[in-house]
Formats: C-alpha cells, sequence, structure tokens
C-alpha cells in the first residue's frame, strides 16, 4: 500500500505548466497553484499536512473553473483530501482516487486546451 501512496501522492501533484496562454482568473489560479505544486513535488513525497495544502490550491481553482470543469476540480480536491487524513485506511484512498481518475484526466485536458497548461499525470 505505500507503493500506492506514492503514486497517489505523484499524480496529486503532477501539475508542472510550461505555458499560460489565456489571462482568465482560472488560468491564472491554476497557474499559481501549479508553481506551488510544483515546489512541494520536487521535496519528495510530502506530508500528510502538504496534501491538505495541495487540496486547498485545488478548491481554490474549483471556486474559480468554469461550470464545465468545477466538478472534476471538485472530485480531484476530495481525492486530495483524503491524501492528508492520516487514519484514512489505503484501501479507502485508493477506491477515491480510483473514482477521480477521469476527474484528473478532464483537468489535464480543459488545462491544456483552455490555459495552454501542461499537465503531467
Amino acid at each position: 500500500m505505500k507503493r500506492f501512496a506514492a503514486v497517489a501522492a505523484a499524480t496529486a501533484l503532477a501539475l508542472p505548466l510550461t505555458a499560460c496562454g489565456d489571462d482568465s482568473d482560472y488560468c491564472a489560479t491554476v497557474s499559481d497553484a501549479a508553481e506551488r505544486v510544483r515546489e512541494i513535488d520536487e521535496e519528495g513525497v510530502p506530508e500528510p499536512e502538504l496534501f491538505g495544502e495541495v487540496a486547498d490550491l485545488y478548491e481554490d481553482v474549483a471556486d474559480s473553473a468554469p461550470d464545465d470543469i468545477r466538478d472534476d476540480w471538485q472530485s480531484a480536491t476530495q481525492a486530495v483530501r483524503y491524501m492528508a487524513n492520516e487514519d484514512m485506511p489505503q484501501e479507502e484512498i485508493a477506491e477515491v482516487f480510483n473514482d477521480a481518475q477521469e476527474s484528473f484526466e478532464n483537468i489535464t485536458e480543459n488545462a491544456r486546451e483552455e490555459c495552454g497548461i501542461e499537465i503531467n499525470n
């Protein structure tokens, strides 16, 4: 299960950006979150409290997201919040992340198309 946690962490934190082609609040928020997530990711597998910080960043993005992608950001936020809970059984974390995979994929596509940001999961 520790291997799953590492894979889940990599998925949750994989927001390195290459460029932001749109000046909207949404894209600016995605860009800001991506920058902080990249900093956390460079530090290695984060401690649970850092997942809480990432979940807060994702929540900020969800708040500014267009209606067509907001639910996906909220799903991703919930999945990352599970990683912040040290008492959460690994099986439940795995289930939540499996349920959120489509949301992570939708976020990746949306960030690329709407903002010019490449998200590598």
